[in-house]
């Protein structure tokens, strides 16, 4: 289904429409542009550049946009707790802490939807903790919307609609209250 969403997947049949605007029949090109103007994907496998550090990995998606903003990417560091860990390539952070910067270069262009594939699968409690609430603070406070895969009960409190899906079909769907 994020694959579906993020354009980087096309749909056996039916069309996928996203803000207003159908991105079935993209070209190749036409779905980059798309998923670099508007939508962040935290991968569950990181997908970082392992010849990269991690400041230069979440600078990557800024570059098409030719603002590459090295502060910006600190920033996002810091919000994850790595600011320290800036110059560190990947094969030089745990698990949890590659986690956490493919987090950050999935808000390096503000996107304003927000795909996360079990985005506190390798993170400690504490962390996962924490990344949960940036992950959804930042959406609430800048309007975007945040579509979550995940195992986690605790990480979908702060939903305002949950959707179940088993054996690929569409099973539930609860509203819950914004406040958790």
């Amino acid at each position: 289904m994020l694959n579906l969403i993020a354009a980087l997947d096309r749909p056996d049949r039916g069309e996928i429409i996203v803000g207003g605007s159908e991105i079935t029949d993209l070209s190749r090109s036409a779905a980059a542009l798309y998923r670099n103007e508007r939508v962040g994907f935290i991968f569950q496998s990181y997908n970082l550049l392992p010849q990269l550090s991690a400041v230069e990995n979440i600078i990557v998606p800024m570059l098409p946009k030719r603002r590459s903003d090295r502060r910006r990417a600190m920033e996002l560091l810091d919000a994850v707790g790595l600011g320290d860990r800036s110059g560190h390539r990947p094969s030089e952070l745990s698990g949890g802490e590659q986690q956490r910067v493919a987090i950050a270069r999935a808000l390096a262009n503000d996107p304003a939807i927000l795909l996360a594939d079990e985005p506190t699968g390798n993170l400690d409690v504490d962390n996962a903790r924490k990344i949960a609430e940036l992950l959804s603070s930042t959406c609430r406070e800048r309007g975007k919307s945040l579509i979550l895969v995940t195992h986690d009960r605790e990480m979908i409190r702060p939903a305002d609609r949950v959707f179940d899906i088993r054996a690929g079909f569409l099973t539930t769907i609860e509203s819950v209250s914004a406040s958790g």
